[in-house]
């Protein structure tokens, strides 16, 4: 990824992840949900803007900022794991 296409893919998730706004991240926890984002958009054969959608909904952006500490050693499998089984979660909270 190049630094133009890093530096706008930021700047999208800083405006677009409506949790962040509020939470006063960090450089590095806003790269990370970056990051992230692309990660689940690849894996999942989904825009970086339909990713940032559900991930909003759903409270990943806030997840994975509060989280920063322990996921952002893992490797990009176990993250995408991690988020995928917080989504879940997410799920049934939602529907009960």
């Amino acid at each position: 990824m190049s630094r133009v296409s890093i530096a706008w893919s930021l700047a999208k998730v800083r405006r677009e992840c409506d949790i962040l706004q509020a939470m006063n991240p960090t450089h590095d926890e806003i790269l990370f949900v970056s990051f992230c984002v692309e990660m689940y958009a690849r894996r999942h054969e989904m825009s970086g803007e339909a990713v940032m959608r559900l991930f909003d909904g759903l409270g990943v952006c806030e997840f994975l900022v509060e989280s920063y500490d322990p996921l952002h050693s893992l490797d990009r499998e176990a993250i995408l794991d991690e988020i995928e089984v917080f989504m879940k979660g997410a799920r049934v909270r939602e529907s009960a």
